[in-house]
C-alpha cells in the first residue's frame, strides 16, 4: 500500500498508557498516526519515531492543552498541517483524580468538565466539518470508563465528565451518521501501577483475570473496521461493570 493511500488515525492522548499501546496497534495495521500530547512531548516523539521505523508508516507528534478552550481548534488544525488529512479520531485524553461530590469544588466540575468532555466534542465537530469538507467519510472512537454505569463511584467530576462524553457519543452517531460512525470503548482497570501507592483499587473481575490496555486498543481496532457498528460502547473490563 502506498504510503499516500494508507488511513490517518489522530489520537489524543497519545504519547502514554493506554493512548501509546492503540498508537503502536495502528501502526502495525497500516495506519499512520498522529500523537497528541499535553506535556509529554518528549515522549510523543519519541514514540512517533519508533512508529515510523518500526512500521514504515507517517507519524507526527502535536501538543496543546485542552484545559484551554481554543486548544482543540489549534491541535486540530496542526494535525491536519502537519498529515494533509485526518480519517479517523481517537478522543483518548483526559485526567482524573478521585474527587468525592461532597469534596468536589465548582471549578473541579468545569476543570474535568472542560478537558474529558468540552474538548473531545469540539475535536469532533472540527473533524466533521473536515470530512464535509473531504467529501470524506471517517470514524470517532471516544474513551469512557467502565464506571460510567456504578451509581455509586466516587470519583465524581471525573464519572461526570465521562457520562456526559457517553450521551455525547450517542446523539453524534445519531446526528453524523451515514458519513461518520461513532462509537465508545469503556475500559476498566488496564493500568498496572509502578509501586504498590499508586496501585489503582481494581475491585472484582467477573472472568478472573485484569484487562489489559491491549484489549482497548484491540477494541479500538475492531470498531474503526466495523462499518456497520454506529453508536455502541464496548466495555474493556472482564466483565467488571458487571459487578
Amino acid at each position: 500500500m502506498n504510503m499516500e493511500n494508507k488511513k490517518t488515525v489522530l489520537i489524543t492522548g497519545g504519547a502514554k498508557r493506554v493512548g501509546a499501546v492503540i498508537a503502536e496497534q495502528l501502526a502495525s495495521k497500516g495506519w499512520n498516526v498522529i500523537i497528541h500530547c499535553n506535556r509529554s512531548i518528549d515522549d510523543a516523539e519519541r514514540l512517533s519515531q519508533k512508529l515510523k521505523e518500526q512500521y514504515s508508516i507517517e507519524s507526527f507528534a502535536i501538543n496543546g492543552d485542552f484545559s484551554d478552550p481554543v486548544q482543540a481548534d489549534k491541535v486540530f488544525e496542526r494535525a491536519v498541517g502537519k498529515a494533509g488529512k485526518v480519517d479517523a479520531l481517537i478522543n483518548n485524553a483526559s485526567i482524573f483524580s478521585v474527587s468525592p461530590s461532597v469534596e468536589a469544588s465548582p471549578e473541579d466540575y468545569k476543570h474535568f468538565l472542560q478537558i474529558n468532555t468540552l474538548a473531545p466534542i469540539r475535536m469532533t465537530e472540527l473533524f466533521a466539518a473536515h470530512l464535509r469538507e473531504q467529501k470524506a467519510q471517517g470514524v470517532v472512537i471516544n474513551i469512557l470508563d467502565q464506571r460510567i454505569i456504578n451509581p455509586l463511584a466516587e470519583e465524581t467530576p471525573y464519572l461526570i465528565s465521562k457520562r456526559e462524553l457517553a450521551a455525547f457519543t450517542l446523539r453524534a452517531a445519531h446526528d453524523l451518521a451515514p458519513d461518520i460512525r461513532v462509537n465508545a470503548v469503556a475500559p476498566g482497570a488496564v493500568l498496572r501501577a509502578k509501586t504498590e501507592e499508586e496501585k489503582e483499587m481494581a475491585g472484582e473481575f467477573l472472568l478472573n483475570h485484569r484487562p489489559t490496555p491491549q484489549g482497548v486498543a484491540q477494541a479500538v481496532l475492531y470498531l474503526l473496521t466495523a462499518d456497520s457498528v454506529t453508536g455502541q460502547t464496548i466495555f474493556i473490563d472482564s466483565g467488571q461493570h458487571l459487578v
